[in-house]
């Protein structure tokens, strides 16, 4: 690994590995959180370093799928459903980032943080069906996986995108109906790049992004390149 200068961003030096891990994203989550709590802890122990590899790859994931299969821009509106979820959070602060307007849908309980996390609207699901949903957006992007591009076509405006996480019969459906129209429907498989590591880093350094780690984040399997 190359020797980077003394208090110089560990992202400073871009990774020439082909195909990265997200280990190096990892560790800097828990030095993140070691150094907030200033209780000292190994940034290795136990399970935290396990949920810091998960969120890791709930923020690459919500990176792709929004910047990536949603070619989210400043501006643009999206709508995520799951936003209180490990990949949600993720993704609401990263739509916040890129300049676009963020709407969330997720329970009663967790809508005032996910509106501190940057969306200006939220939805309770219990009571909010998708299809109630007034706005018309750019992106869809279903990080919960339980709705469908033919219940969430009519909430995208010409031209936008439906991405969801899961494969799934409903997926294929919707993506052989998205062949006769203008609107686009995706789901994500991640690949990780050293850009997007990079990208990631980068903002957590700059405190644009925080690590929701208090709360076990259920890994994503990821292919390799």
């Amino acid at each position: 690994m190359p020797v980077r200068p003394e208090g110089s961003s560990p992202w400073a030096t871009r990774c020439t590995d082909s195909c990265p891990t997200h280990a190096e994203l990892a560790e800097a989550l828990c030095r993140i959180r070691r150094g907030a709590r200033g209780d000292g802890r190994s940034q290795t122990e136990g399970h935290f370093h396990e949920e810091a590899a998960a969120a890791a790859t709930a923020a690459v994931t919500a990176l792709q799928s929004l910047r990536g299969h949603g070619r989210l821009a400043s501006g643009q509106s999206v709508l995520i459903n799951g936003a209180s979820g490990g990949v949600g959070t993720f993704a609401t602060q990263i739509a916040r980032i890129l300049g676009a307007r963020v709407t969330g849908v997720c329970g009663a309980a967790k809508a005032d943080h996910v509106r501190s996390l940057g969306a200006e609207m939220v939805y309770d699901y219990k009571t909010t069906r998708l299809s109630q949903i007034a706005e018309r957006f750019d992106v869809v992007f279903d990080a919960a996986s339980n709705s469908s591009f033919e219940e969430c076509s009519q909430l995208l405006n010409p031209g936008g995108t439906y991405v969801v996480l899961l494969p799934s019969l409903a997926l294929m459906t919707g993506m052989f109906l998205s062949l006769f129209t203008s609107k686009r429907c995706r789901f994500v498989t991640v690949q990780p790049t050293a850009a997007d590591l990079a990208q990631l880093g980068a903002w957590f350094d700059e405190g644009k992004l925080k690590p929701i780690l208090d709360t076990p984040i259920h890994s994503l399997s990821c292919r390799r390149r």
